[in-house]
């Protein structure tokens, strides 16, 4: 059988924040490690332009619009949790990649 998460015990979700919140540093100290190599930068300066997180989403075709802002989320998600791991590797990143 499945554990079911109680979400009235106190200490079950303790528990879950505390594992959260954990699981949060490991990918951040993850990206980290991936930018201190110049084939990690160049990979996620890729996936960042592959996004297009700076440009205006807009479509007169609903189904398109919502494609792209979906694209722009998550261009800008990445691009935070860059800046959450090092905010001078994600500047060198824009710098190697600005050739």
């Amino acid at each position: 059988m499945t554990d079911t998460f109680d979400s009235s015990d106190p200490k079950a979700v303790k528990a879950a924040i505390k594992d959260a919140k954990s699981k949060d540093l490991i990918a951040i100290e993850g990206l980290k490690a991936m930018m201190q190599t110049e084939p990690g930068r160049v990979w996620l300066n890729k996936l960042v332009n592959m996004c297009s997180p700076f440009t205006n989403p807009f479509s007169s075709d609903p189904a398109v619009m919502a494609f792209r802002c979906g694209e722009v989320n998550i261009g800008l998600q990445v691009i935070a949790d860059l800046n959450e791991a090092s905010s001078d590797l994600y500047l060198l990143m824009i710098k190697e990649n600005a050739k």
